[in-house]
């Protein structure tokens, strides 16, 4: 007990302090379990912003994955366009389209309704991957090509581009052509042909420069969907090709005129067996087969001697003729296949059936007219001298008319013809109301107006009519 009380002011003491030391320590505790809750929270913060960046990352990861997913090109929603119609960008040499796209290269219905055109991959969905257009051209009444560029993923990830597609205008079935047309000189400049076992035949452009001739035509097989490359090697500085209804194609270049057989393509045939005795052409008929056309002069005569390529070392001469006038065109009038030459104001015809010839005096000279364009029943004529005027050439009865539409209320850019269809299409801008348009004129002289800026905001730079 003494010990005890006698430590009484020590224990007071103790007390004290030791109330004080609690005190301290209850604050301490305090401030601790506050710490504790501060960093428990902050934990938590910091974990939840880690859980969400994963979340994010993965999903930017999938999104990632989902686009570099290996695709194939399957279809073109073409089937139940009339037109094709490109708008002008902010690159001037191409035009875009991609699911989010509302410009590029548009589809206008028969109703002129205008829908953007889509492609399709082999699950049916959009393809959403930005895809440029350059051009498009018909080849037949089945196919067309898109000329451009046409990104994909392989099945490793790896990124890669088409430059051409082959598009069926009935099923709309793609078929990439995997050649780079820029290094093998393919494109819309090219020349197209057809033969009857189903191939189509690009021959590769000379981009009209000398220095770049045709090195190599692409073999399409659109029954076994296969492609083959012929290359024409050591013919050098080829030029001029034609390829007819049965794969034989004739050529002309630094190494003479020659042929070859499409499905024998390494045996070569100098052409030997046509007599050159003056200036030459060549066109392909309607009927499919290759036409050599020898045109020579002597005592104020123009005599025109027509063959017809039989095989790969053969020909046909079929018909002698003297003629009057130089001959600015020559082709194959597909309403009946009769061979046709226009010289200054004279129209010549060769009947295929009995090799008989007519002769029709026109109402204007050709020669001021340049190039025809060739639509359903007609050829159209523009004359060079800024007239704007358009001279019809009826093909059934060869006779000839001014179409009486004028052309001077528009600022024209462009204008194409269909062998399906007599009338005449321009793009171009309203002097009126500098509304940029698409219209088309037939060969009554009526005017339609297919599409204008103000309706569809579309600057109209090519428009293509595919049936």
């Amino acid at each position: 007990m003494e010990q005890k009380f006698s430590i009484l002011g020590s224990v007071m003491e103790a007390a004290n302090h030791s109330k004080n030391s609690a005190m301290e320590a209850e604050n301490h505790v305090k401030h601790g379990a506050r710490s504790k809750s501060l960093m428990s929270r902050g934990n938590f913060l910091v974990i939840a912003c880690l859980f969400l960046l994963a979340v994010l990352g993965g999903c930017q990861k999938e999104k990632e994955e989902e686009k570099n997913k290996p695709f194939r090109y399957d279809k073109v929603n073409i089937s139940d366009a009339k037109y094709l119609i490109s708008s002008e960008q902010q690159s001037k040499s191409a035009t875009k389209s991609s699911s989010s796209d509302s410009y590029g290269f548009n589809k206008i219905l028969e109703n002129g309704e205008i829908e953007p055109v889509r492609f399709i991959d082999e699950h049916g969905d959009t393809i959403s991957q930005e895809i440029w257009i350059y051009d498009v051209v018909n080849v037949n009444s089945d196919f067309l090509f898109f000329f451009g560029v046409f990104p994909y993923f392989d099945e490793n990830g790896a990124e890669g581009a088409y430059d051409i597609l082959l598009a069926n205008k009935k099923t709309e079935k793609i078929y990439a052509i995997p050649v780079n047309m820029t290094g093998q000189f393919f494109g819309v400049n090219s020349n197209f042909f057809s033969d009857v076992k189903g191939n189509i035949y690009v021959v590769g452009s000379t981009d009209n420069n000398s220095d770049r001739p045709i090195r190599s035509i692409l073999k399409i097989n659109t029954v076994d969907n296969t492609i083959e490359e012929l290359p024409f090697g050591q013919d050098e500085g080829v030029g001029i090709v034609w390829i007819d209804r049965d794969g034989i194609c004739l050529y002309s270049g630094l190494t003479g005129t020659k042929t070859r057989h499409t499905s024998n393509w390494f045996q070569i045939t100098p052409v030997e067996f046509i007599d050159f005795g003056g200036s030459w052409s060549v066109l392909l008929g309607g009927d499919g087969y290759i036409y050599f056309i020898i045109t020579s002069s002597a005592d104020g005569l123009r005599t025109i001697d027509v063959n017809r390529i039989d095989g790969v070392n053969s020909a046909t001469l079929l018909s002698t003729q003297n003629l009057t006038g130089y001959i600015y065109h020559s082709r194959s009038n597909h309403t009946n296949n009769n061979l046709i030459f226009i010289a200054s104001d004279y129209l010549y015809e060769l009947n295929m059936a009995d090799f008989s010839w007519r002769s029709f005096q026109l109402s204007f000279s050709a020669y001021f007219y340049g190039t025809p364009l060739v639509a359903q029943n007609s050829l159209y004529f523009f004359p060079d001298d800024g007239s704007k005027k358009i001279f019809r050439l009826d093909l059934n009865t060869y006779e000839d008319s001014e179409i009486n539409a004028s052309l001077s209320d528009y600022e024209i850019y462009g204008v194409t013809t269909s062998i399906y269809s007599d009338e005449i299409q321009f793009t171009g801008m309203r002097y009126s109301d500098s509304k940029y348009i698409a219209f088309s004129i037939n060969a009554s002289g009526n005017v339609t107006i297919i599409a204008e800026s103000g309706e569809n905001n579309i600057h109209t730079v090519k428009l293509i009519p595919l049936n």
